[in-house]
């Protein structure tokens, strides 16, 4: 046996298969290739998913591969101890798995310090700092703890998107891993002195009931809240814990099965038909299960069912073709760095896309082939030697090792989190009206741009915070104010409150905001956002609260203001929407107050998700064509024109040259491909009251707006 088996061995990783020692049955300490094997199918599957390789839409998949593993691994090692020892020796446990795992993860997490700190000295006009920097100082800090998967719940990311998120986005499944490890073997141990104390004889029965009701319930969960919350789903623990039970069963149940079946001609024949068709389930469930399925929920069961397969038939005998495969050379060594391939590939991706943008399929599989170069430094220098150093076999110093890592990393994300400040918001930009003058304003380095670009995404008119659009009616400016003017419409609306309240205090209006984020005001139309159920009656309220509002309050001016079809629509979608406001409006014609409609904002590139590269010298590629950033507004427009609606133009104010540029004079003008600023929003405020007034004039409307 080579050294690294034995080592394997040592740490409690190889014990796969069982035999009797009197009357129970116990793992071997024999090492199983397969189960390395898997491990590299594992890692590769998420390694190739992450590099974008065609019809890979669930490579992701991996990562349930590895939770299986652990809780087949670890539970069998615990029981084993459990039977031979009548005891757990926590603090053992606690120190392998630290020496194993924490050293490794530590240096990835300074290596990701090293370059958020450094890089962006050498490269000053790299917006990272600006657009990532504070959160992934909090990354860091999470990730040191194992918690992150918490924090990425919180913030709903999309595992899934393209977009450039974390460069330690996948500690997420580390941090579920090691919080399993924490408490796990406090389980097995209270089901062992539990199962004791009552005299229960046989332990196993009993832990495999608290299992059974471990799996059904977190199944259940998952089920239910990959459907209702499915960006959370992914990252929480609580619907993960049951892939990890699925392997702790299949560890209790084996022992059993395999001395029924010892010998028989049964083991022969089912041993090659679960291991191929385990196999086959893992790619299969890779290429079938889609990106936007719900997930974990029914869906893992695929990976999971498939991992389960393969362990139990190589557990009961061997199938000559799929162990030649997972026993090849190739496959072994990527198995025995699987770990430290997954830690270090997605921070050099991550840093790839940084520079880089969008990248092709061949740049991304370029990148992560650089990263295994980091992985197997990382491997022999790092994680082997104080894996298995002299000195750190001592559980307590195992244990202390594993702390000062924590205790490291937590720091790294402290320090930085002074050093990484993102730029203050300012509304000094807001106090002139943008004037474009070129595609790209003028600014020299990331820190002259006006909002920062990670808290634009979090920048949010004052309505949103009070809770007054979700009431659909929220009152602003001075209430006593002769002149009302009313905005209705859904978030787009909302998106010009800020402009709006500025008019307000400077003409003394009245303003109020009738708003329903993600509906539409057209009956039958497709909403914003299905997920709303109130959309389903928002149409039918605006017509008659509209009318309740200008005959019990009197309103001088209402303006409708939502979003275009924000995809690429086909000519019966626009159709279909367009008919849908022409039949919904009618009741703006019949109401005795002048009805201006804005033209819907263009679309924009997101700066640091859609933009070729994160340099802000390269912020002119940020810019849209203007066919792209108006696609989908006509059915607005024409139903606009049919009901003879005046409309308020600003998108001159928007682009220029056929260009729709996503910085203008500084400031950022949206917080995502289609909403504003409240900053941009700001500084439209003179744009907006002028052309405004030029409408009000030129439609020979009551004059006692511009009069007041």
């Amino acid at each position: 046996m080579s050294e690294s088996r034995e080592n394997s061995l040592a740490s409690g990783e190889g014990f796969s298969i069982w035999t009797d020692i009197g009357r129970l049955a116990y793992v071997s300490t024999a090492f199983r290739n397969d189960i390395q094997g898997l491990r590299a199918v594992a890692v590769l599957l998420v390694l190739l998913y992450h590099g974008s390789v065609p019809y890979l839409s669930a490579g992701f998949v991996g990562v349930d591969v590895f939770f299986v593993l652990s809780g087949y691994l670890i539970t069998g090692l615990l029981v084993r101890e459990l039977e031979t020892t009548g005891t757990i020796r926590l603090l053992d446990f606690y120190a392998k798995r630290a020496r194993r795992l924490l050293p490794a993860s530590f240096t990835v997490l300074g290596a990701v310090s090293a370059v958020l700190f450094i890089v962006p000295r050498w490269i000053p006009d790299l917006i990272i700092p600006q657009l990532y920097g504070r959160s992934i100082s909090w990354d860091i800090q999470r990730s040191g703890l194992y918690v992150v998967n918490w924090l990425f719940a919180e913030r709903a990311v999309d595992y899934h998107s393209t977009d450039v998120p974390s460069p330690l986005q996948h500690f997420w499944s580390l941090s579920v891993e090691e919080q399993f490890y924490a408490v796990w073997p406090l389980l097995i141990l209270a089901v062992g002195v539990a199962a004791a104390s009552l005299g229960v004889r046989r332990t196993r029965r009993t832990l495999l009931a608290v299992l059974t009701i471990i799996t059904v319930l977190s199944f259940a969960y998952s089920y239910w809240y990959s459907i209702a919350e499915p960006a959370r789903a992914y990252f929480v623990t609580t619907t993960r814990i049951w892939e990890m039970s699925s392997g702790a069963m299949l560890a209790v149940l084996l022992p059993g099965v395999i001395e029924r079946l010892r010998g028989r001609l049964a083991a022969r024949r089912i041993a090659p038909i679960a291991t191929v068709s385990g196999l086959a389930t893992i790619l299969g469930s890779s290429v079938l299960i889609g990106a936007s399925t719900p997930f974990p929920g029914i869906a893992a069961l695929l990976p999971v069912g498939g991992t389960l397969a393969l362990l139990a038939g190589g557990a009961l005998g061997s199938t000559p073709g799929v162990t030649r495969l997972l026993e090849s050379s190739p496959i072994q060594w990527i198995g025995e760095r699987s770990y430290s391939l997954y830690l270090w590939h997605w921070p050099v991706l991550w840093f790839a896309m940084a520079l880089f943008g969008t990248l092709s399929v061949m740049q991304s599989v370029l990148a992560i082939a650089l990263s295994f170069l980091p992985a197997a430094l990382s491997y022999r220098w790092i994680e082997q030697p104080l894996r298995h150093h002299r000195v750190l076999r001592q559980p307590i110093r195992g244990v202390a090792l594993g702390g000062f890592a924590t205790v490291a990393a937590y720091m790294l994300g402290a320090m930085l989190l002074q050093t990484t400040t993102n730029v203050e918001q300012t509304v000094a930009a807001a106090e002139t009206v943008p004037q474009i003058v070129e595609v790209l304003g003028v600014q020299v380095t990331a820190e002259d741009i006006t909002p920062n670009f990670i808290d634009a995404r979090e920048e949010l008119p004052a309505g949103y915070a009070s809770g007054c659009f979700a009431e659909f009616l929220c009152p602003l400016g001075n209430p006593n104010a002769e002149t009302h003017v009313l905005i209705l419409g859904n978030s787009h609306a909302a998106h010009w409150v800020p402009t709006l309240e500025r008019l307000a205090e400077e003409r003394d209006w009245r303003l109020t905001v009738m708003a329903a984020s993600g509906c539409r005001t057209a009956i039958g139309a497709p909403s914003a956002s299905q997920r709303f159920e109130r959309c389903e009656t928002w149409p039918d309220a605006v017509r008659t609260g509209l009318s309740a509002i200008v005959d019990d309050q009197g309103v001088d001016l209402v303006l409708v203001s939502e979003n275009r079809i924000l995809h690429d629509p086909t000519d019966v979608e626009r159709a279909h929407l367009t008919n849908a406001y022409i039949a919904s409006w009618d009741y703006l014609g019949q109401i005795d107050v002048p009805v201006a409609v804005v033209r819907p904002v263009p679309g924009g590139n997101v700066v640091g998700l859609d933009c070729p590269s994160l340099l802000v010298g390269d912020l002119v590629d940020c810019a849209l064509p203007i066919e792209e950033a108006i696609n989908g507004e006509r059915p607005i427009i024409d139903a606009a024109a049919v009901h003879e609606l005046a409309v308020l133009d600003l998108t001159d104010y928007f682009c220029v040259d056929g260009m729709c540029p996503a910085v203008i004079d500084d400031i950022l003008v949206r917080r995502d491909d289609n909403h504003l600023t409240v900053t941009f929003a700001r500084a439209m405020a003179d744009a907006f009251g002028k052309r405004l007034d030029q409408l009000i004039h030129d439609r020979s409307w009551d004059e006692a707006l511009t009069a007041r």
